[in-house]
C-alpha cells in the first residue's frame, strides 16, 4: 500500500512509467518495494532496463555529492545551481548522467579545499593546489569553472601548476621568513607580516587566504609559537627568533 500511495501522490496525472518510477523511488527504493515492482513487471505494466537503472543510480550519486556541502552554505548554493544546470543537460540528452557525476566531484573537492567551512568561493591558488594534487581532474573541473564564469563572473583557469613552480614559491616564502627573522629593530607591523608569511609557508595558503584566516580566527600565544583556530581547524605557527611575549592584534 505504501508503494502505491507514494506513487499516486508523486505522479498526479502522469502515466506510471519507468522514468517516473526511477524519479520517485530511485534504484534503492525500487529494491525496497520489490514485490509490487516485480508484480508490475510480470503484468507488463512496467519495464525498467539496465541502462535506465544505471542512469538513475548515477543521478543519486550526483545528489549525494551535492549533499556533501552543508545546507545554507555558499558552497551548497553553488553546487545546487551547478547540479540544476547539469541535470537540465542530462534531461535534454546533451550529457550523460555519469558525466554529470564526474563534473560534480571536482567541484565539491574545489569548494571544500577553498574553505573547510564551505563558506568561500575558490580562487586561482586553490585551483592550482587541487590540480597539482589531482592533475587528472583538469578536464572535469573545467565544466565547473565555466559555470562559475558564466553565472557568477568568477574567472578561474584550469591550468596545472607544476610541483617545481610550487616548490619555488615555497622556497621564496622561506627566504622571506629568514629575512624577517633578521630584521632589527622590528617595526610595529612585524608580527602581522611574520604571521601572514608563516601561515602561507607552513600551511601552503595563498597570501589572501592567510590574511583572511588570521582576520577571522582566534590567535593564542604559546611558549614556542602561536595557535590559530578558525572554526574547527587549528594552525600552529612558530615564533620568530627573539619574539617578545604578548600577542598583538592582527589588522
Amino acid at each position: 500500500m505504501k508503494f502505491f500511495e507514494l506513487l499516486e501522490q508523486q505522479a498526479g496525472k502522469e502515466p506510471w512509467s519507468a522514468p517516473l518510477m526511477l524519479r520517485v523511488f530511485g534504484t534503492a527504493g525500487l529494491r525496497k518495494f520489490e514485490l509490487p515492482v516485480r508484480w508490475m513487471h510480470a503484468s507488463g505494466a512496467l519495464e525498467i532496463n539496465a541502462q535506465e537503472k544505471e542512469a538513475a543510480a548515477e543521478l543519486g550519486r550526483s545528489q549525494a555529492l551535492v549533499a556533501t556541502a552543508p545546507p545554507e552554505t555558499v558552497a551548497r548554493r553553488l553546487l545546487d545551481e551547478f547540479y540544476t544546470d547539469l541535470h537540465a543537460k542530462v534531461r535534454a540528452g546533451k550529457m550523460k548522467p555519469k558525466s554529470m557525476r564526474l563534473s560534480l566531484r571536482p567541484a565539491v573537492s574545489l569548494l571544500e579545499r577553498a574553505d573547510a567551512g564551505w563558506q568561500r568561493t575558490p580562487d586561482q591558488a586553490v585551483v592550482a593546489e587541487l590540480l597539482d594534487a589531482t592533475p587528472g581532474q583538469r578536464a572535469a573541473l573545467s565544466t565547473f569553472l565555466g559555470f562559475l564564469k558564466a553565472k557568477h563572473g568568477i574567472e578561474l583557469r584550469a591550468s596545472v601548476v607544476g610541483r617545481r613552480r610550487r616548490s619555488g614559491k615555497r622556497e621564496a616564502l622561506g627566504k622571506q621568513l629568514a629575512a624577517l627573522a633578521k630584521e632589527q629593530p622590528r617595526p610595529s607591523d612585524f608580527e602581522s607580516r611574520w604571521l601572514y608569511t608563516a601561515l602561507a609557508y607552513f600551511h601552503e595558503r595563498s597570501s589572501a587566504q592567510a590574511k583572511s584566516l588570521l582576520k577571522e580566527g582566534a590567535l593564542t600565544e604559546m611558549d614556542v609559537g602561536y595557535e590559530l583556530v578558525v572554526e574547527d581547524a587549528k594552525y600552529w605557527l612558530p615564533k620568530p627568533p627573539g619574539a617578545p611575549t604578548g600577542v598583538q592584534a592582527v589588522e
